[in-house]
């Protein structure tokens, strides 16, 4: 990474810090609403974790090139912005959450969407505590310990005055080489069909919402996503002022009773739906395209203006800063104290791009040779 465009970087990140803890503040301080009047909770807390949800697109959009083709049937866009919505995506690459903040953004659905998260991810800066704030679910991959956990989620959704949709990504970790090559022997070595493109769906978790879901007023969304050259999707291109192509087919699932009214029978269903996700891997490889109509998506300018705003106001507050510790502490104190704090938040950039990239890890591939249903 260039020198200058490593600064600017670290810049917009630390602005992006700053501005985020803030509105985790402001998220605290609002909190008591959740037991006073949760309507009003969950529109001012959707509004901020939008904001804070639009850092990152601005990366994706306007840093770098993020070039998004939707496909759908029409009008798929407007169901998936009116209905209250169970999404099922696949997960392919270090990017898949941006993705999706870039359709939901686009799509004006931004911070009514909740989703389940390792338990750790609670305590990453900013997101973390915005994920909590917006009740998504923390999972320890226990079922004793996920089970309650997942079923208040899915309730607090169901019982929302605003709708809320629930994204879950059902293969439980991102796809790399040696896991799908796991969850192919996997698959042969229970008679099961192996997947050419996809693990093997965690079905416990997919079937027990479901079923839940049974007697709700729920769309049934399933997200298809396909990136043409997949060791390109990572932050670090995005960081680094990269291109990203990303396709990504949008349909709305036709849920029977019969899938949703036992477990057994959502459970066959999803592997049904992941083979079926397999075959539109293979149409696209074959064909350049999804099998559906190109869908027009427009790229939107509010986290561009936001990111401004939010730049020129702590432009101004590092300029007060730094003159009045110059008069106070002098010179030297203030540009070791500046070195010091761009050093850590490039070791933070770092971290970032550590920890979402898609690598094979030892634990990765020992759950994915976990069993399935």
């Amino acid at each position: 990474m260039q020198l200058q465009l490593a600064i600017v970087l670290i810049w917009f990140m630390l602005s992006n810090l700053i501005w985020g803890c803030f509105i985790n503040c402001i998220m605290l301080l609002v909190s008591p609403l959740f037991w006073i009047h949760k309507r009003t909770y969950h529109h001012v807390i959707q509004m901020l974790a939008g904001v804070i949800y639009s850092m990152f697109t601005f990366y994706a959009e306007w840093w770098s090139t993020c070039d998004l083709t939707v496909y759908g049937e029409s009008g798929i866009l407007e169901k998936l912005q009116r209905d209250r919505a169970f999404i099922t995506f696949n997960h392919c690459s270090g990017i898949d959450f941006i993705i999706g903040w870039l359709i939901s953004e686009r799509t004006g659905i931004i911070g009514g969407t909740r989703t389940f998260m390792k338990n750790e991810s609670k305590y990453f800066p900013v997101v973390g505590p915005c994920w909590y704030f917006a009740e998504y679910a923390f999972l320890r991959r226990n079922w004793k310990h996920d089970e309650p956990i997942i079923g208040k989620m899915i309730d607090a959704c169901c019982n929302t005055e605003i709708p809320l949709n629930v994204v879950l990504f059902c293969e439980g970790t991102r796809k790399t080489d040696e896991k799908l090559k796991a969850s192919q022997e996997y698959a042969r070595a229970n008679n099961m069909e192996p997947l050419k493109h996809h693990l093997l769906p965690r079905t416990k978790g997919y079937s027990y919402i479901m079923h839940r879901l049974k007697d709700q007023d729920f769309g049934y969304y399933d997200i298809e996503m396909f990136f043409p050259d997949e060791k390109n999707a990572t932050t670090k291109t995005i960081f680094q002022r990269g291109k990203v192509e990303a396709h990504i087919l949008i349909r709305k699932l036709n849920i029977t009773p019969e899938i949703t009214e036992s477990i057994e029978s959502a459970t066959k269903y999803c592997y049904e739906l992941y083979r079926e996700k397999d075959a539109l891997i293979d149409f696209f490889i074959n064909n350049k395209r999804f099998p559906a109509e190109v869908v027009e998506l427009k790229r939107g300018k509010k986290n561009l203006y936001l990111f401004l705003v939010e730049n020129i106001l702590s432009g101004l507050l590092a300029i007060a800063l730094n003159i009045y510790c110059v008069n106070l502490f002098g010179i030297v104190f203030v540009v070791t104290f500046n070195a010091i704090v761009f050093a850590s938040v490039l070791l933070f950039i770092q971290i970032v791009i550590g920890y979402t990239q898609s690598k094979s890890s030892k634990s990765g591939v020992e759950s994915t040779n976990k069993k399935h249903s």
